[in-house]
């Protein structure tokens, strides 16, 4: 049967993880009062080690070495930081062989790369905007930007993540060319 809320979801994960450090992050719209929190939602303590509504999801990203996920976008994040991913729902990112789906999606049947994945979520199709000037711009021009400026998690850290980047449009443009 499929994870019918968080609370469940912690259940699912701390039985399939016994021995694991948990650490549960309430959705940023929960913890503002955005969205009601699930039923038990107050439960969370009870399953998980740590309950850290306020924590950057970079830097715990950065320390795990595994996510468990719904649909959330930060199984998407712990993909394009190299970090195992266990979905228990059927996001964009699941079902290609980069995630460990414990809801199977049939129709998809191809293997894809992390770069195959990231190339149409992050460069062909969202729109970008300048971070100097607010205009239009692309996906290159905001990454030399945001690795020139640093961002809010300091130069070596956009950097590496902006280099990232850089090589999957690399592959992307090399794809395209041939």
């Amino acid at each position: 049967a499929g994870v019918t809320g968080m609370i469940d979801l912690l259940a699912r994960v701390r039985a399939e993880e016994p021995d694991a450090f948990l650490i549960y992050k309430p959705h940023p719209d929960v913890v503002s009062g955005l969205r009601a929190g699930g039923q038990g939602e107050r439960d969370a303590a009870e399953l998980a080690d740590l309950v850290a509504p306020r924590a950057d999801l970079t830097d715990l990203l950065d320390r795990v070495d595994a996510v468990h996920v719904l649909t959330s976008l930060t199984g998407f994040e712990a993909l394009v930081r190299g970090r195992q991913v266990v979905v228990h729902g059927q996001p964009f990112y699941a079902g290609w062989g980069l995630t460990q789906d414990r809801a199977p999606i049939a129709r998809r049947t191809r293997q894809r790369t992390l770069a195959e994945l990231v190339a149409p979520a992050l460069i062909a199709y969202p729109l970008y905007a300048s971070a100097r000037t607010g205009e239009a711009c692309s996906v290159e021009t905001l990454a030399r930007e945001l690795a020139a400026g640093g961002g809010a998690h300091g130069p070596s850290a956009m950097r590496a993540v902006m280099g990232r980047v850089a090589g999957w449009i690399g592959a992307r443009r090399a794809t395209s060319e041939a």
